[in-house]
């Protein structure tokens, strides 16, 4: 099975989305100039903005407003806040929006200054969908930009940019699962496949499949590129948990990616560098609660030293 950014290159496409919303959680971060990695939940039926910053003491009396409209969890010298977004928002149409188009998946958001810019993956395939959508997007929003539409060629230089920016950190954790699981975690007649999520966050978790062997097109499995690459829906208990945990922290990861080689799965939630030792938290609480998915955590890693170590564990000796 490929490793996990080999897989990533079946995504030939990227669009970077930049998002104004006009509300007190922008507006702070317009004023102090913040620039920080960020994430946006999204489920059926409501959404919200997370922010992360550093205090400083010119900003007390502004934080004490910007609570007053938002929740916000203050550790280890940073402020957590999230805010409601309305779906009614065009922008939060918009967003969705393009996730709509099958092989599309937001792999990294991050604020700057008031501005959530958003990157999302796509195959060439979906093309004129994603057109289709873009334009849909600048016609019914007027706090949506197009700052790139083009191709996307290497993820490893990717990610190792945005590690030079933004310190971030993957982790990786492995949980062997027992046979009762096995269906819930996804495809059960599949021994070996790969998911990365549409959003790392969200109640009804959306993901595209890569997989080294054709599937049948069943539920909610719909082929992208035959044998190689789907779009699914999954639920699952655990899984929940996690983003409930993380949520409830206020940490959420910035990307998702799990793979499965039978029995056991793995998974790598890439964060900013600030927050490992509370999402080693968030995941020794959902471990603790399923006892029965035995787990170990397999590494933590600068995202350049993550990439470069799958490179090396890939050509085998």
């Amino acid at each position: 099975m490929k490793n996990l950014f080999e897989n990533l290159t079946l995504f030939d496409r990227r669009l970077r989305l930049v998002v104004n919303p006009d509300n007190e959680l922008s507006r702070f971060s317009a004023k102090f100039n913040i620039s920080s990695p960020s994430s946006i939940m999204l489920t059926e039926n409501y959404g919200r903005a997370f922010l992360y910053f550093k205090e400083e003491v010119h900003m007390k009396r502004e934080i004490r407003i910007l609570l007053q409209e938002g929740e916000a969890r203050f550790h280890d010298g940073i402020w957590r806040v999230s805010f409601s977004v309305s779906g009614a928002k065009s922008y939060v149409k918009a967003v969705r929006r393009i996730l709509q188009v099958p092989s599309c998946v937001n792999v990294f958001t991050h604020n700057s200054k008031g501005s959530f810019i958003m990157d999302f993956l796509f195959h060439h395939s979906d093309e004129d969908e994603i057109s289709s959508a873009v334009l849909d997007c600048v016609h019914s929003s007027d706090v949506t930009e197009v700052m790139f539409l083009g191709s996307f060629e290497d993820p490893a230089t990717y990610f190792t940019d945005l590690f030079n920016l933004f310190n971030l950190v993957a982790i990786a954790f492995e949980m062997e699962l027992p046979l009762s699981a096995l269906a819930s975690c996804g495809y059960p007649e599949m021994d070996h496949w790969m998911r990365i999520l549409k959003v790392p966050l969200g109640e009804k978790m959306v993901g595209v499949l890569f997989s080294e062997s054709p599937i049948k097109e069943k539920g909610t499995i719909k082929q992208i590129i035959p044998g190689e690459m789907y779009v699914s829906e999954v639920r699952n208990p655990v899984f929940l948990s996690f983003i409930r945990e993380y949520v409830r922290r206020k940490n959420p990861p910035l990307l998702r990616i799990q793979k499965f080689d039978a029995p056991i799965l793995r998974m790598v939630d890439v964060i900013p560098g600030l927050f490992v030792s509370d999402a080693l938290r968030t995941i020794n609480r959902v471990i603790g609660e399923n006892p029965q998915w035995r787990t170990r955590i397999s590494c933590v890693l600068p995202i350049d030293s993550f990439i470069n170590m799958e490179r090396e564990c890939n050509r085998g000796p």
